[in-house]
């Protein structure tokens, strides 16, 4: 790291620690290109450098904060890997990579569960559900669209709600192929 951006970041620390509690976010956001791992781990340095100089207070202070920053940059990157394995469902569906876009989508799914991105969630069963349509029987694309269906009400979803709408052609035609099927 150079001595440029580790200077940029002491000088930021410090004005963290210069403001009262509860204003650090509004200070970050005039510094968004600091934000970073390298950013972390000068926090916990200084708040080492704190504590051992007695400043408890302000080293617990800047301790937690890094920590809720790094928590929230982990959060970040995996909400990017998320966005990215949904796109490359989509991506993998347009070309008939039907089992690699289903994978890519449930990959996608798993992650925005374990960040708690709703939103995320709700596309990710809607686009399984699509591609499933391509893979496999046309009965568990159905019960997968209804899922989504239904999560996205429960979660008051308008992009669920648009989706579904959009897809009613699909579903249309997977409930009459569904009940040819159990015929």
């Amino acid at each position: 790291m150079n001595s440029e951006r580790q200077q940029a970041y002491l000088n930021l620390i410090n004005q963290i620690l210069d403001f009262p509690p509860g204003e650090e976010a509004e200070i970050l956001k005039n510094h968004r290109k600091l934000l970073d791992d390298g950013l972390v781990v000068a926090m916990r340095e200084v708040a080492e450098n704190l504590r051992e100089q007695g400043k408890l207070n302000s080293a617990n202070r800047l301790k937690a904060f890094a920590l809720e920053l790094g928590e929230f940059l982990a959060r970040i990157a995996l909400k990017a890997e998320a966005d990215r394995l949904f796109e490359q469902g989509i991506e993998q569906h347009k070309i008939s990579q039907f089992r690699e876009a289903l994978q890519s989508g449930e990959q996608a799914l798993s992650i925005y569960r374990k960040i708690g991105y709703r939103q995320g969630e709700s596309d990710s069963l809607g686009s399984v559900g699509i591609a499933y349509n391509g893979s496999i029987p046309i009965l568990q694309v159905y019960k997968s669209m209804i899922k989504c269906a239904a999560f996205g009400k429960s979660q008051h979803l308008a992009s669920s709600k648009n989706m579904f709408e959009s897809q009613s052609a699909i579903l249309e035609e997977l409930k009459n192929r569904v009940s040819q099927e159990l015929q």
